[in-house]
């Protein structure tokens, strides 16, 4: 299932105004209608949006905004260095802009607490299942057991450049664990974190 879908899945997109998320446009002072913003929606999608105190959240931030690496993904396309209060400046007026807006994503990664990919499964309610111990108290094995025996039927090949064994032996659980012990660590910034964000959903987790 892509992740997207599990939004769906867990009611959090579920219409209605969250956390400030809703302004009122007046096309007349009798009709007031409420707009959805990328605020509200973000935070429907259970991202946390930064506030004025999370001094070390922003300049993690603030540091990768301005890599050169991002530089196709900032706010704008000035040249130099983006400060501290211009970021703020930039994610205050993006998260007041409609829901449907493009600048969505951008304010998904510059203006949200950064998660890991294990995190972030947390905050929509999935647990990652252990990645160290290698019996059932201290290591999951018997759920580890069941999601390699259903990844090698349903093809063997949905995480790419990864499969399984062909038969099952006693260990041969570990290898599907090890690969996603690989990838729970992965910060937003990562190359394919929502690709690697729904396959560990998928195989890495105690998701239904």
């Amino acid at each position: 299932m892509a992740i997207n879908n599990l939004y769906a899945l867990l009611g959090l997109m579920a219409a209605g105004a969250i956390g400030g998320g809703v302004y009122f446009a007046y096309p007349s002072s009798s009709d007031p209608k409420p707009v959805a913003t990328i605020r509200g929606k973000l935070t429907k999608e259970k991202y946390v949006i930064l506030q004025e105190g999370d001094g070390q959240h922003w300049q993690a931030v603030l540091d990768k905004y301005n890599s050169s690496e991002y530089k196709g993904k900032r706010f704008t396309t000035k040249e130099g260095t983006t400060s501290l209060e211009d970021l703020k400046r930039d994610c205050s007026t993006t998260l007041s802009k409609e829901e449907g807006d493009s600048s969505y994503e951008k304010a998904k990664l510059w203006c949200t607490v950064p998660r890991t990919i294990q995190e972030r499964l947390k905050d929509l309610g999935i647990e990652v299942l252990k990645t160290e111990g290698d019996d059932e108290n201290t290591g999951d094995k018997s759920k580890w057991v069941t999601l390699e025996s259903e990844y090698r039927t349903k093809g063997n090949n949905d995480i790419k450049d990864f499969q399984v064994d062909s038969t099952s032996g006693d260990t041969s659980w570990q290898k599907l664990r090890n690969k996603c012990k690989e990838h729970i660590g992965k910060d937003r910034w990562s190359d394919e974190y929502d690709y690697y964000l729904d396959k560990v959903a998928k195989w890495c987790s105690n998701k239904k």
